[in-house]
């Protein structure tokens, strides 16, 4: 029976196979005559079930020497023509070169297959090595696992070579991860009839929904957690103790003694708290910084206070200024007399 293939669905459909590059000839080799038998196209290449390759015709002549079987030469050529695009249009640009000149898809058919016979016993090779290096990926499901182990067995088998089952499945119990170590375990119990790669195929994709059911999702610690943090960050630090404009030590009430930084008790150097940065000192009724100068009047560690001749200066001058006789208040209540260590509690004390 003649089939009128179209020319151009065949054409459009080798160009999504993959391209023979000398190391594919199994894979090419069933996608494209695949779509050959999709297309009837087949039997001109390969032998059909119970048949031959389909040849081209010879010719036939009746008395008047005329050809009367020109139209079925005509749909042979076509259909040997579309083979032959097919084959070129779906192998690699170097291997083109061994079929230039042939002149049916036959040929060129056999040549392709001549050319790897020549190789199979190194592909070969290659396929039992690869089976038996093989390990399970971490990152892809079970049937991943399956098919890359499959896939070089059932080439191996294209190729006349089958490796027995039992290799195969050893292999694939061999190569799973830990979590499947039950279905290894269970495995030495089944009868040997039933020990086939279909079965154990099917248990290990059920047993992948058993594995997946029992892991722990672990929620992942917050990025910003301060949880557990020894240290306070510095840009969280009180420092309404250390103001600016402030100075260090701020006493309750009108009292004490008035340093550079400004108002309180006890101005850091140049309008800042003493060392205002440091870490507080906790005490009782007191918060102080962590360095204390030796001299608290000039703010450096030269000299201490008691020795201290700005302070003897003032205070001789402030004494000399208050004993006058023209003075409205007697020279204790002046601020810059008293001592820098003594400590004024003004709440609730009757005026003097």
């Amino acid at each position: 029976m003649v089939n009128n293939a179209p020319v151009g669905n065949c054409l459009k459909d080798m160009a999504h196979i993959v391209k023979f590059d000398g190391t594919n000839h199994f894979d090419w080799k069933y996608e494209f005559l695949g779509i050959l038998e999709q297309h009837g196209l087949r039997h001109l290449i390969e032998p059909t079930a119970g048949g031959d390759v389909v040849a081209r015709p010879n010719v036939a002549r009746n008395a008047d020497n005329a050809i009367t079987n020109q139209a079925a030469i005509d749909l042979w050529n076509q259909k040997d023509i579309i083979i032959q695009n097919s084959i070129l249009i779906s192998i690699d640009s170097r291997k083109k070169q061994n079929l230039y000149g042939l002149p049916t898809a036959r040929e060129m058919w056999v040549k392709i297959s001549t050319l790897f016979a020549a190789q199979a016993d190194e592909i070969e090779q290659q396929l039992i090595t690869r089976i038996f290096n093989y390990q399970h990926n971490p990152g892809k499901d079970i049937r991943y696992h399956i098919n890359c182990i499959m896939n070089d067995a059932n080439k191996l088998r294209e190729m006349g070579s089958p490796l027995q089952d039992k290799y195969i499945i050893n292999r694939m119990l061999q190569t799973l991860p830990e979590s499947y170590r039950h279905v290894r375990s269970a495995g030495t119990n089944v009868p040997r009839d039933e020990k086939t790669i279909d079965n154990l195929a099917q248990r290990l994709i059920a047993e992948e929904g058993v594995v997946a059911s029992y892991a722990v999702q672990t929620p992942a610690p917050p990025i910003n957690s301060v949880a557990f943090q020894a240290t306070v960050p510095e840009s969280r630090v009180d420092n309404a103790h250390y103001a600016t404009n402030r100075g260090g030590q701020r006493g309750r009430g009108r009292g004490g003694f008035r340093g550079r930084g400004g108002r309180g008790n006890y101005g850091g150097p140049r309008g800042c708290g003493v060392n205002q940065h440091a870490p507080k000192q906790e005490g009782a009724n007191l918060e102080t910084p962590q360095k204390v100068w030796n001299c608290i009047y000039c703010e450096i560690d030269s000299h201490h206070t008691v020795d201290c001749r700005k302070l003897i200066s003032a205070r001789t001058l402030a004494k000399e200024h208050f004993t006058k006789k023209d003075s409205g208040y007697p020279a204790s209540a002046c601020y810059l007399a008293r001592s820098v260590f003594d400590w004024f509690a003004t709440q609730g004390r009757p005026p003097i």
